[in-house]
């Protein structure tokens, strides 16, 4: 039966895989706390895809590289230091998850982002002086020009490229840098820059940052650059793990700070302070003003949690030479601690520019071993501004919004060991789920002339192995408020198989809005060590813009698509790799869209894509 079930799925899937794998988006998931791939941030998704490369090595790494991975907060850090300098390097996960902050919750998350490589050699080789690595693209897209008035669609063929590169040394210098130029822009130079130089100082406990960097403090409702959680959909996406300033590595470097950063720590505390100048890449293309953003952070912090005091402001067109004005400016102060295996955090802020205030606090904690449940509250006064801020909330800014949300996560049912899994976490339970419920009050109202509006969103997700080969996935979002389409509901479902190199995958989805809208494709591949291919098949029916639905395309790392189809049409895409030398590897995918049961008035072009990337190791 198992093999006839492999062969139905191959067959129906054509011949499929690809670089980025189902089980590397899992796990990146599973750390996020997100439900699907299109609800996580490009940037996050590249950084994670090159830890999930190129490990973490925490017992060997300084207190900079550690940082800028993202994955550990201060007091996670500063509990690692202080059993390190007591036992030694941690020499397995089991012995990881029993370290204050961790939890074995946490560390079966991260282990796969982790390596316990020792310098004493007893877990593997010792670091090497310098490693880094440098990626290449290009993409070329053909798709039609404005239609003219005899309905023939001309085609047009745009042009995209990037590069960057990143070096690590072994005595805490890491420096990066990168350029793009995307198919929208229409100089032939590079449209967007990134890179940084970060020196860790270990004598005097110290990071200086230059160039491109992240700061990321508290649970994000001042200042936090990158993902904003919009929807909570389990446990672990209710706390934030703050981990300050640290490098940013990207083809686009959008999300990230520019400008200079600096961290010191003493004993459990811990001082940052950065001076930023947004819209400096954006003014080289007269696009926008350049503005002056600086703040300092204040942190103490032991081995069960931290308390954190910061301060910013920003002004407003510097180089124009009128008399600069403050536009933002806030001060917070939050914390976050663990108490026998329960998180407690919060953060006020306080915009001074509008006198607003902005608050939230939660709680993550265990009901039973296999149940855990988290609770949060949040105000966002109308005038706060949070056009810098990255908590939770039901929009896309921190503002006029008050609201409850409850999230739970189960296991039931026997272990099953995972199949090319080893370490920590390397089984699971037959059956697994989340839920959530989130209600929002917003009292300036969402439109004109309106006011307490509401809505309230349910997300029920669970998953089922029927065997170590074999997943059922179910996802369903219901959605209800009282302005523009009441109604939203959506119900997901995903089969995947995995037997060895071979994987296939089906996709059944529909969206009740405006209308009804569907949407599905089968997938399958081959994938070893040294080479993948994948294709995918897929077609949609949606009639409205309210209705559409985000799928995520598999693409090399470092590259994240994440489309929404509307229309009625076909799409395919393939997407391989191949290792050709242990330094080097290369991928490349190919997508076309058509529209051909579309009425010929309302007819949209299609499009066709190719891209290729290769990555050298250093």
């Amino acid at each position: 039966m198992r093999r006839v079930m492999i062969i139905l799925f191959w067959a129906a899937a054509l011949f499929p895989c690809t670089a980025q794998s189902v089980r590397e988006m899992e796990l990146i998931l599973k750390l996020t706390g997100c439900s699907t791939p299109e609800e996580v941030d490009s940037e996050e998704v590249e950084r994670l895809s090159a830890l999930l490369s190129s490990p973490l090595k925490i017992n060997m790494a300084g207190m900079h590289e550690i940082a800028s991975s993202g994955l550990l907060t201060r007091y996670q850090m500063a509990s690692l230091a202080d059993y390190r300098s007591r036992h030694g390097d941690v020499m397995s996960y089991s012995e990881l998850a029993a370290l204050d902050g961790f939890g074995a919750d946490f560390t079966s998350a991260a282990a796969p982002f982790l390596s316990l490589v020792s310098k004493n050699g007893i877990s593997g080789p010792g670091r090497t002086s310098a490693s880094g690595d440098i990626a290449f693209r290009s993409g070329v897209r053909a798709s039609p020009a404005a239609a003219p008035a005899d309905g023939v669609w001309p085609e047009t063929l745009d042009w995209s490229y990037g590069m960057k590169f990143r070096v690590s040394s072994g005595r805490g210098i890491n420096c990066s840098a990168g350029f793009s130029n995307e198919y929208s822009f229409e100089k032939g130079f590079p449209s967007a820059f990134t890179g940084s130089f970060a020196a860790d100082f270990r004598k005097i406990c110290g990071t200086v940052i230059i160039g491109d960097f992240n700061a990321r403090f508290g649970q994000g409702l001042a200042l936090w650059n990158g993902m904003t959680m919009g929807a909570l959909g389990a446990p672990s996406s209710f706390m934030r793990r703050p981990q300050g300033l640290s490098s940013s590595w990207s083809y686009t470097g959008n999300m990230a700070h520019t400008g200079a950063a600096a961290e010191f720590s003493a004993g459990h505390f811990c001082i940052s302070a950065f001076a930023g100048m947004p819209g400096l890449k954006k003014s080289a293309y007269g696009r926008s003003e350049v503005s002056l953003l600086a703040g300092v952070n204040a942190a103490w912090h032991c081995r069960s949690g931290q308390i954190s005091v910061m301060h910013y402001g920003e002004t407003e067109e510097i180089f124009s030479g009128n008399q600069t004005r403050i536009s933002d400016m806030k001060t917070s102060a939050d914390m976050a601690f663990c108490f026998k295996g329960t998180d407690v955090f919060s953060e006020f802020a306080f915009d001074w520019a509008s006198f607003s205030p902005a608050v939230l606090a939660g709680t993550v904690f265990r009901v039973r071993e296999d149940v855990r449940l988290s609770a949060m509250a949040r105000y966002y006064s109308p005038g706060y501004n949070g056009s810098r801020s990255g908590a939770a909330c039901s929009t896309s800014s921190c503002k006029n919004e008050c609201g409850l949300s409850l999230a739970g996560e189960f296991n039931a049912g026997k272990w099953i060991a995972l199949r090319g899994r080893q370490g920590f976490g390397s089984s699971r339970r037959r059956h697994s789920g989340t839920f959530s419920v989130d209600a929002a009050l917003f009292p300036s109202g969402k439109l004109k002339n309106m006011s307490n509006n509401m809505q309230v969103q349910l997300r029920v997700q669970t998953e089922h192995m029927a065997a170590d080969w074999l997943k059922f996935t179910v996802r369903t979002v219901v959605r209800y408020r009282d302005w523009g389409e009441p109604f939203r509901g959506e119900l997901r479902t995903d089969i995947s198989v995995a037997s060895g190199a071979l994987s296939a995958a089906l996709r059944l989805n529909a969206v009740l809005c405006t209308g009804l809208g569907m949407l599905g494709y089968a997938e399958g591949g081959y994938r070893t060590t040294r080479m993948s291919v994948f294709l995918r098949q897929g077609f949609f029916g949606i009639d409205s813009w309210n209705d559409r639905i985000y799928v995520y395309e598999r693409d090399a790392p470092g590259s994240f698509v994440v489309p929404a189809f509307f229309g009625r049409g076909l799409w395919t895409s393939a997407v391989c790799s191949w290792k050709c030398t242990k330094w080097m590897r290369l991928y490349a995918r190919a997508s076309c869209t058509a529209y051909p049961f579309m009425p010929k008035e309302k007819r949209k072009p299609g499009n066709a894509e190719l891209r290729v990337q290769c990555v050298f190791k250093i």
